[in-house]
């Protein structure tokens, strides 16, 4: 007789975990991925409670000086939508986008292969003019859709911020 063991921990799952932060005098928690900086990458505690994500900026800078920065965020499936599938909710961002960012170009690029296997969908958005440079990469886990973002204010910072950006998805589990 064979026995099988399942150890839930050892299964390849990104890490959640609850920030709890003051809302209107209430404990309220945001819900982040957790990543591993790399090497040359360093986390901006101060910003991970403001914006409801986890940021990262290469070292020696911060959110508001880093030419390009990485930031992931844990979204509520129920929260964001009463469709829970991943493709409804890439074409719910695809349209905000369009909307929140007129003439953006938006453009899906070859999946992303984390670490675990799962092959990320990714979004680049290239402005018309003025604007931010960014990639947009999907996952989910359980009840929540997992988002990574290559932020960048230039073309030449995100180019430059691509080789890290896909390193840590890649190390992504």
């Amino acid at each position: 007789m064979t026995l099988a063991v399942l150890c839930l921990p050892c299964l390849a799952y990104p890490e959640l975990r609850q920030v709890p932060f003051n809302c209107d005098g209430k404990t309220c928690h945001h819900t982040l991925p957790v990543l591993q900086p790399l090497k040359g990458w360093h986390l901006d505690r101060g910003q991970n409670n403001d914006i409801d994500a986890t940021v990262f900026v290469p070292d020696g800078y911060n959110i508001d000086t880093a030419e390009h920065i990485i930031y992931a965020r844990a979204l509520s499936k129920p929260l964001i939508s009463d469709n829970p599938l991943l493709t409804h909710f890439i074409a719910m961002e695809k349209a905000d986008f369009a909307e929140v960012y007129p003439g953006v170009a938006i453009t899906e690029v070859n999946p992303i292969q984390s670490a675990s296997g799962n092959k990320m969908r990714s979004l680049v958005l290239v402005p018309k003019a003025k604007g931010k440079w960014e990639q947009v990469t999907y996952s989910e886990e359980g009840g929540h859709f997992i988002v990574v973002t290559l932020s960048a204010k230039t073309e030449k910072a995100y180019k430059s911020g691509r080789g890290a950006y896909y390193e840590m998805l890649g190390s992504y589990r």
